[in-house]
Order: structure tokens, then sequence, then C-alpha cells
């Protein structure tokens, strides 16, 4: 059925991102560690949090201006060139106020694709099923995201993957990971819809 082959996409596309994500993520996170020690790791996820928190509003203005398509591809775009962006800036010795700018800004957005991608779940799941079918995407995204944190750390090198051609895959993966979501959002079908709807799609 349509509806299942949609829905294994977006599935897909998901875990792609979150594994992605969470791998780059954890690097990214043991070389501000290893450069600017506990303070810089702790403003960097203290940046993280407060992206996190930006995402809701950011996606209530978002949605009632763009489709799920353009938003997702908005979205994700933005976040991928600033997933690259950060660890060029961290190995480029970028002082912290600037990567804190950048992961606020990149979580923002990956929020809000992310709030995009449920509501998509939703409207491809069957009739009577949506909950169920929730649950599972964020179960499943959450047992990914765990592997890409176990994955980053038991990468080689001190701190792990954080070396020659095996941190620039990192990064290729950290940024490329967000291209399904991208590629996902062209069968996107949710419109322009009233702030209510998507921020109850908000983790």
């Amino acid at each position: 059925p349509v509806g299942s082959a949609r829905l294994a996409q977006l599935l897909a596309a998901g875990l792609v991102d979150s594994f992605g994500m969470t791998l780059g993520w954890t690097v990214f996170s043991l070389l501000v560690l290893d450069r600017y020690g506990l303070v810089g790791l702790g403003l960097c996820n203290a940046a993280m949090l407060a992206g996190v928190a930006l995402s809701a509003p950011a996606t209530a203005w978002l949605s009632p201006r763009l489709d799920a398509a353009s938003l997702l591809r908005c979205t994700s775009a933005v976040e991928a060139v600033l997933r690259v962006a950060s660890f060029a800036l961290l190995l480029a010795g970028a002082p912290v106020a600037v990567l804190v700018l950048v992961i606020v800004v990149m979580y923002a957005a990956g929020l809000a694709a992310y709030a995009g991608m449920r509501a998509e779940v939703s409207v491809a799941s069957h009739p009577g099923r949506e909950a169920t079918t929730m649950t599972l995407f964020v179960v499943a995204v959450l047992a990914v995201e765990a592997a890409g944190v176990a994955s980053a750390a038991l990468l080689p090198g001190q701190p792990p993957g954080g070396a020659g051609r095996l941190l620039a895959g990192v990064v290729v993966l950290y940024g490329a990971s967000q291209l399904p979501t991208w590629l996902v959002a062209r069968g996107a079908t949710v419109g322009r819809t009233p702030r209510r709807w998507y921020s109850a799609t908000l983790p």
C-alpha cells in the first residue's frame, strides 16, 4: 500500500538522520572537550538545549507559512550546512561563542525538521493507529540515537574519531545524513497548518 511505503520511507530517513546526528555530535563534543575543556563542552551542551527550546516557537512560526515539504527541505538543509560548519569552525579554532551561536540555530532547525517528520508520520499512519505508529517511530529513533553514541565512543583515536580520514568521514556522514530527510520531503502531504497542530508534534 502507498501509505505503508511512505511510512517506511519516513522511518528510514528518520533513522539515518538520527544515527548520523548522534555519532557526529558525540565526536564533536569529544573534540570540544579536548580543545576547550569542560567549560567549553558545557556551553555547547547549553546551546544545544537552547536550540531545542527555540525549535518550538520556530516551528510555530514556520508551519503556517510553509507546507511540510518546504519546511522539511528548508530546515534539513540549514541543519546539514551548520553541522559541517560547526566542525569546520571547531577545527579552525573559532571562539566558543561562535560555536554556541551555530549550535543554537542548528538544533532549532533540526527539531523543527523533526516536528515536520512526525507530522508526516502521523498522516501516513493507518487510520486509528496513529498513536501506536508515532510511539514506534520515536522509540526506533531513540534506539538508533543510542547506537550512534555508542558507535562514536568505539571509534579509534584520541579523542575517538577525532583525526585524519576518519574525522573527515564522520563530518561527511554528519552532514549527509540529512539528505534522506530532504529527499523524503518530496512526497510530503501536510499543507500549511495552524500553529497548534505542529506544536502538538514537538517532543
